[in-house]
């Protein structure tokens, strides 16, 4: 199972060996790489926030007792969440970290989807020309159709960055966007095929849209009774 973070989503792919291409803006620096299946538990890139009790420390066991009791109510979306453990850190860290909100809400519009090609997207040596333009116009398809919806999703990201929208909130409403889109750029990026979620791209990130928005109310909620 390969883990990999595609900007502010973290995923998970059963990969034995495919090809896989990242889609920018202005297609200038696409690359295609293969993906070798290895084994994976977490994502590296995400950090638990939550506190569980310490050792020697100079706090009272009051406030030791309500710091715990705060992070078990933050926790109570993760206990019902189906998505990973280290996406349910990443999205506690978005809701509760504007700094981070604001990094990784950047980086989610500035960094493109990768597209799956799958294991076999180009025939054979020694197929016919016909075959291989085929092949290359069904893949300039997909690239074009995830070019447009990056560049959409960018112009989105600058109106809510324009309107002074909580860097949490722009991350809520990127992946609301997400999960707007058609079926068919699941299709389009072969999301489904190669992602352990089993589920489509829309469906993925509205699981990632309800974590992250009763996350964010968990924070505003412990910062009120504060």
């Amino acid at each position: 199972m390969q883990v990999q973070s595609t900007s502010s989503h973290m995923l998970a792919f059963k990969t034995p060996k495919i090809h896989a291409m990242q889609v920018n803006i202005d297609d200038s620096t696409k690359t295609d790489q293969k993906q070798n299946g290895s084994t994976a538990v977490g994502a590296d890139q995400s950090t638990s926030n939550a506190i569980t009790g310490t050792t020697g420390s100079r706090l009272s066991a009051k406030t030791t007792a309500e710091l715990i009791q705060n992070t078990q109510q933050v926790s109570t979306a993760a206990s019902e969440s189906t998505l990973p453990i280290g996406t349910q850190h990443h999205l506690d860290d978005i809701a509760n970290n504007p700094a981070y909100a604001t990094e990784q809400a950047n980086l989610r519009v500035t960094s493109g989807d990768l597209i799956f090609l799958g294991q076999n997207p180009f025939p054979k040596n020694g197929a016919p020309a016909s075959e291989w333009m085929a092949a290359f116009e069904k893949i300039d398809a997909r690239i074009a159709q995830v070019q447009d919806v990056t560049q959409n999703r960018k112009s989105y990201y600058e109106s809510l960055v324009a309107q002074d929208t909580p860097p949490a909130e722009i991350s809520l409403k990127l992946f609301e966007f997400d999960a707007n889109l058609p079926g068919s750029y699941n299709d389009a990026i072969g999301f489904s095929d190669y992602s352990t979620a089993q589920t489509t791209w829309s469906e993925y990130s509205q699981s990632e849209h309800d974590y992250l928005k009763q996350a964010i109310a968990d924070a505003n909620s412990i910062k009120s009774t504060g």
